[in-house]
């Protein structure tokens, strides 16, 4: 559901795009540093971040890989492979930028490099690209052509 409500909406608070997260009852919780429950309210509201300690250079590398590694598959030209294959090359590559966020994330919350290199990222397209070329390879392969 929160993928379908994401697709439908965009919603900011200030102009900053928020994401959103379900949690169920009773899961165990997440590392967030905010926290609103529709039927309570904040739980755990958002605090000021005066300062953190950011490895940009970190951050500038891993974000390059990434960056470095859809160019290639561009320069690549997949469109010449088979779409099963197609659709792996997509797959490994988003399931890498979500691996980078999530592994940094759980060890260094909000400010790690990887959580910082994906939001950067997101920010400039590059999830919402993948996602949509997978798409288009899937919506290919599922259709017929005149010969």
């Amino acid at each position: 559901y929160r993928t379908i409500f994401n697709l439908k909406y965009a919603p900011t608070i200030f102009g900053i795009k928020v994401e959103l997260y379900v949690e169920f009852f009773g899961a165990t919780p997440n590392k967030s540093e905010a926290k609103y429950c529709l039927a309570k309210g904040w739980s755990r509201k958002p605090q000021k971040v005066e300062f953190a300690e950011i490895n940009a250079k970190e951050v500038e590398t891993k974000y390059k890989t990434i960056a470095d590694e859809l160019e290639n598959i561009l320069n690549d030209n997949i469109s010449f492979k088979e779409p099963k294959e197609q659709i792996e090359i997509v797959d490994k590559l988003i399931n890498k930028i979500y691996e980078l966020r999530s592994d940094n994330f759980y060890k260094n919350d909000d400010y790690g490099s990887g959580n910082i290199a994906f939001k950067r990222l997101r920010a400039n397209g590059y999830i919402d690209f993948l996602k949509n070329l997978k798409t288009k390879i899937e919506n290919h392969s599922l259709s017929l052509d005149k010969k």
